[in-house]
């Protein structure tokens, strides 16, 4: 009676287990590789190292297993001896959306260490190695694929700013690799503008690219269009010109018309003294002439030369506002008249 009763509950509990304990049946993947391999020195610190990866991860038929259950990245550090020392250091769970494959086929794993691993490691005669990792419990078995530290394609010091505009092209690249490759699949994909004159990650490839390689956006946010002043050019085809046509127009029909060959006195004058394409620098130099001869009346009538200074300073702003004179020449002349004014109120009047 006691042995039924034993066995009954042993079947029991493999009941209970079989019901609660699922079953992983998934294979390796027909494609397990790293593509692409980049190293990121001094990112925050120094001696610290951002390790990233290309994954290729393609199943023929895809399983149906999410990615996080079956495949994640890695880095190990073996001894001189080539035996494994420590656990895997895992990267986040790989990032699922906007790739059109749940995360399987390419994308990319990134691990950051604050403490550079190799450096130790090679020290003691040892490497450490980049791998596609099989999760321990679910993962298939022995599917894990790792390539050296020596097969690393690039290796960027971020505290050179050449080489953080390298890396940043480096990232780039990787995301229109992405989107090549995942437009097999999807052809609405839109990784990385390269429609303006630099490249940046769309919205879609900033959602993914921060998520695979975390503060990717504060360490180079000119990369994202969010992050990025784009200068705004206003074509010469559609700039106002209502205010300059009236000011040339001020005088039209009249004998100080600044159009030339509009047969006006200014037009005519320009002819004779050489000046027949620019009427309004006679213009200018008649507008010059009357200034001066108001400004000495003023100086004669009041003996005090600021009120003839003024008197041309008005005079040349009235001229400026009617078109007869270039706005850069007044500003100059204003520029002088405000230091000889200056020059007659505080030093003069201090040393009289």
């Amino acid at each position: 009676m006691i042995h039924r009763k034993l066995i009954i509950l042993i079947l029991t509990a493999i009941s209970v287990l079989l019901v609660i304990t699922p079953l992983y049946a998934a294979t390796a993947p027909d494609s397990n590789n790293l593509l692409t391999k980049y190293k990121a020195q001094n990112v925050l610190t120094d001696g610290d190292a951002l390790y990233i990866a290309l994954y290729d991860l393609t199943y023929a038929s895809l399983p149906t297993e999410p990615m996080y259950e079956l495949y994640t990245g890695s880095l190990i550090v073996y001894d001189s001896d080539g035996d494994q020392t420590g656990a895997p250091t895992l990267s986040d769970v790989p990032f699922t959306d906007v790739n059109p494959e749940d995360g399987f086929g390419y994308g990319i794993w990134s691990i950051y260490f604050e403490v550079d691993p190799y450096t130790a490691a090679s020290a003691a005669s040892g490497t450490v190695k980049l791998c596609n990792e099989p999760n321990a419990t679910t993962g298939p078995s022995g599917s894990r694929h790792c390539e050296d530290h020596s097969s690393i394609d690039s290796t960027f010091d971020l505290d050179e700013s050449d080489e953080k505009n390298l890396f940043q092209e480096a990232i780039l690249g990787l995301g229109e690799f992405l989107e090549e490759s995942w437009g097999e699949h999807d052809d609405d994909i839109d990784v990385v503008d390269v429609s303006t004159d630099f490249r940046v990650f769309t919205e879609d490839g900033e959602n993914y690219i921060v998520h695979a390689i975390p503060g990717i956006r504060s360490l180079l946010p000119d990369a994202f269009v969010s992050g990025t002043a784009k200068p705004a050019f206003t074509p010469d085809e559609e700039r106002d010109t209502t205010y300059e046509t009236e000011k040339k127009n001020f005088f039209a029909g009249t004998e100080l018309d600044i159009q030339d060959g509009s047969g006006s006195s200014l037009d005519l004058i320009g002819d004779v003294v050489g000046l027949d394409s620019n009427p309004q620098l006679v213009g200018t130099v008649l507008v010059m002439l009357v200034a001066c001869g108001i400004a000495f009346f003023c100086i004669q009538v009041t003996n005090q030369a600021t009120m003839g200074l003024f008197a041309a300073i008005l005079v040349l702003q009235v001229g400026a506002f009617v078109g007869l004179v270039s706005f850069a020449i007044t500003a100059v002349l204003a520029l002088i008249g405000a230091l000889a004014l200056g020059y007659i109120f505080f030093y003069k009047s201090s040393t009289s």
